[in-house]
């Protein structure tokens, strides 16, 4: 199979505009990859949320579910700025081309945006514990603040180009 698929990727190299082609096509599975995975942690720090909401309503800890629901609410629409924000690459037959520069600048920016929800992480994984919750969840908040501004940078780098 390895030298059926040599042999198929060196006679469509001949083709005209396919090398590039193909490298758009990785740059897009790759964009679609890293965006898929930045939703998927957003996801699970919202779990870790749902499970404090959840203890503080059994605890009748009340005043800690506004705080934290302002938290989730926070984390799903940073995960839809993510899951929605448009790819990352130009097609084979779209007007604008995307340089690699941009491609390259994007990509800094989602891998930017995965090590601020690492550091996300921290934050949301202390909250169940934080002796007060409040104050906790601004902290959140304020880290959820930054990575929609990053996701948004992101965006504005695509709409430079078009």
């Amino acid at each position: 199979m390895g030298i059926l698929r040599k042999g198929f990727d060196f006679v469509a190299g001949l083709i005209p505009g396919y090398k590039g082609y193909k490298d758009k096509e990785q740059r897009r599975d790759c964009d679609r990859v890293l965006r898929h995975t930045i939703t998927t942690r957003l996801q699970e720090r919202k779990s870790v949320v749902d499970r404090a909401i959840a203890d503080s309503s059994r605890k009748f800890q009340f005043d800690n579910l506004e705080p934290l629901e302002l938290v989730k609410r926070k984390i799903e629409r940073v995960a839809d700025l993510a899951r929605y924000a448009p790819a990352g690459y130009s097609g084979m037959f779209d007007t604008v081309e995307i340089g690699p520069e941009q491609l390259d600048q994007i990509y800094n920016n989602d891998m930017a945006v995965l090590q601020r929800i690492d550091e996300l992480s921290a934050l949301i994984d202390s909250l169940p514990k934080a002796q007060d919750v409040p104050f906790a969840a601004d902290s959140c908040i304020d880290a959820l603040q930054n990575i929609e501004k990053a996701m948004q940078e992101r965006d504005h780098v695509l709409m430079e180009i078009k």
